[in-house]
């Protein structure tokens, strides 16, 4: 079984300066076709999703709304 490696990120809305951090976990091995991306938790006053990007298996984009203004953005 493999391991898990957690880092995080910090965000900041561009539009009303909400910030947080979210807090990410993945199989620690680069060279597994999928690295099995998880949001483990958020920090702060926003919602998070990861959506898989299609034209490149095993890779996501993270879908970040602020609950303050409803901007969405990516990281």
């Amino acid at each position: 079984m493999a391991a898990r490696d957690y880092y995080s990120i910090n965000i900041k809305c561009e539009k009303c300066s909400n910030s947080g951090v979210v807090n990410f976990s993945e199989k620690d091995y680069p060279f597994m076709k999928s690295l099995d991306t998880r949001v483990e938790s958020v920090e702060g006053d926003f919602e998070v999703q990861l959506e898989s990007d299609s034209a490149l298996p095993g890779k996501n984009s993270t879908m970040v709304e602020c609950k303050k203004c409803k901007n969405k953005f990516k990281i």
